[in-house]
This record gives C-alpha cells, structure tokens and sequence, in this order.
C-alpha cells in the first residue's frame, strides 16, 4: 500500500512539474476554410449588379511580431453567423484530410496555448494558408449579395479593385481566447486612385473546451468582421 501511495505522488509532482515549465504538449490544428457565405441574398447592397476584382490576399505575418495598431474596428450591425452542423462536420474533415496530406513545415504558426501560469503549452498551426481564405471568403459575400467578382485577368473590367496583406494574424489562448486579425487593404475604383487603409478586427470568447474547432470561432469572427468592414467601404465607393 505504502508503494502504491507512492508512485501515486510520485505522479502527481510530475504532473505539476510539467505545468509549472510549460513542457509543450502536441500542436493545435485548424484549417481556415468556409464552405458557405454567412451574408443574405435579401440585403439591399449598392453593390449588386456592380463587377468587382478580387485579387489575392498576401500573407506577411510572422508569430514572433507584436501588434502595434490597438485600435479596433466593429461593423455596424453585426452579428457572429455559427457553422450549422453540417458545416462543421464538414470543417472537422477538413482538418483531418490536410493532416494526411500535408507536412508540418508547410504549417505556419498561428498562435499559442498557455496554462494559468501564463506558460506555452503547445502552438497553434494553421493547416493552409490564410490569405486563400480571407481572398475566398469575401468573394463568396460578395457573389453572395448579388456583385459579379472577377479575378484580376479582368481586373480592366471592374469598377472596384480589392486585395491587401495580411500584416497580423494571431490567436491567444489563455483561459479565453483572443484573435486579432490586421490587414492592409488596397482599394481601386476605375476612375479614382487607390487608397490603403489598416483594418485591425479582433475577437474573444470563453475557452469551454479544448477542439480545433473553438480555436477557430475566434479567427472567423475576426474574418466575419473583416469582410463587412470591407464591403461597407465598396459599397460607399458605388454610391459616389
């Protein structure tokens, strides 16, 4: 008995050795990919009927950076759209079809997990890359609310010209979790110059579980909020 009640503390100031240190536990994936717009085909956008290019969003965010633009942007209006279940049996499939299919030095890095002593546990991959899903999520709201989205093959035919950089992205997991997502946005109308504007969108919600899945919410609020701001822009432009 008195071997058994040893090894069981034994055990147990391991178990708290390894929390004290941060040992890392295995990596956190998450894929950054939607399967439907959350926007309505009944909202009356000035853009509609309009041809917009959509050129590709460039990755340029390193996990080591700091983020210096604390000022964040809400739309107006707005309201986080969930993934039914379909959709997210549909995500979860995603992330285990790349795993198979892909290698970790093709993962960049795109947050941390911390326990209550503020100590990295393990790090958050990303399994694709997220300027395909920032530049394929807002053509899918646009398409959605009824804008004919060209790639820039076409871009002589558009009447607005959008595409940016993606200067940060990063998620915090530490009791809550906290997204920040800060692109730079280039806007082209036909007869106008262009113009650059800095967008820092940024989420948050109580951490109930560990999945790939919560991880993500985060990132797609940001991108949710992202994308209204914006279309909210383009749709000034047409009304000019």
């Amino acid at each position: 008995m008195k071997t058994i009640l040893e090894s069981i503390r034994l055990t147990a100031v391991l178990a708290a050795a390894a929390l004290m240190t941060g040992c890392a536990t295995s990596g956190r994936y998450i894929a950054f990919k939607e399967f439907s717009s959350p926007r309505s085909p009944e909202e009356n956008s000035p853009l509609k009927g309009h041809t917009v290019c959509v050129k590709p969003f460039v990755d340029a965010f390193n996990i080591a950076d700091m983020l210096s633009d604390k000022n964040t942007i809400e739309p107006a209006n707005y309201t986080y759209i969930k993934l039914n279940k379909e959709e997210t049996k549909l995500w979860n499939d995603e992330v285990n079809q790349r795993k198979r299919t892909s290698t970790k030095a093709d993962w960049p890095q795109v947050g941390y997990v911390r326990n209550a002593y503020g100590m990295t546990m393990s790090k958050v991959y990303a399994l694709n890359d997220p300027g395909v899903w920032l530049t394929d999520t807002l053509k899918a709201d646009l398409q959605k609310l009824g804008a004919r989205v060209v790639d820039p093959s076409q871009e002589a035919d558009a009447e607005i010209s959008v595409g940016g950089t993606i200067k940060y992205l990063k998620i915090d997991i530490y009791m809550s979790y906290w997204a920040d997502l800060l692109v730079d946005v280039q806007l082209k109308p036909r007869t106008k110059a262009v113009t650059t504007r800095s967008l820092h969108t940024k989420a948050g919600q109580v951490a109930w579980s560990s999945s790939s899945f919560e991880y993500y919410q985060s990132f797609r609020q940001c991108q949710q909020k992202f994308s209204r701001v914006v279309i909210a822009d383009m749709e000034q432009l047409v009304k000019e």
